[in-house]
């Protein structure tokens, strides 16, 4: 009895570390260091609207997309996901499981030549039952800043400062 208690433990304690380590790496620091007048590319881009997705944004009247597909899947909502899924073993499956929809949603919408979202907001409906008005809402914020991001005036910006301009 006692070693199964100490099993019960050693995997809950596996269970926070995981957690922790996912934090750093998803919230904390999600997009690496930007290197200083170079655009960012793909994977970077991905990483910053993924970042800004996670957000709802009320004066916008857009909910975030991870919530959305919690909800089109029928689970807690993401933010309890992301609180209990350091002690249950199925709601980390289930917040993986979301993390990894918004992944895909955001991959396909970075890879769109046309920046229509078409095809991500087709495969939120089909993998998560997300309405296409809601996500739609949300790649229109997204399409405004991935064209902001494709271009990179911060050496102009540095120069016009030290110009005193």
């Amino acid at each position: 009895m006692s070693e199964s208690k100490d099993n019960e433990k050693r995997d809950r304690r596996v269970l926070e570390l995981y957690e922790k380590i996912l934090e750093v790496e998803q919230r904390l620091i999600p997009t690496g260091l930007h290197v200083f007048g170079r655009p960012s590319n793909q994977s970077e881009i991905a990483d910053l609207l993924r970042m800004v997705a996670s957000f709802d944004r009320p004066e916008l009247e857009i909910r975030s997309l991870p919530d959305l597909v919690t909800e089109g899947l029928g689970l807690p909502s993401y933010s309890e996901l992301l609180n209990e899924s350091s002690n249950s073993e199925q709601r980390l499956r289930e917040r993986e499981k979301v993390e990894a929809i918004v992944s895909q949603a955001i991959t396909l919408f970075t890879n769109e030549a046309s920046k229509e979202a078409k095809a991500s907001i087709e495969f939120l409906k089909e993998s998560a039952s997300v309405p296409e008005q809601e996500s739609n809402r949300i790649f229109t914020l997204l399409s405004d800043i991935r064209a902001r991001l494709d271009t990179s005036n911060e050496l102009d910006g540095l120069v016009r400062a030290l110009r005193g301009e």
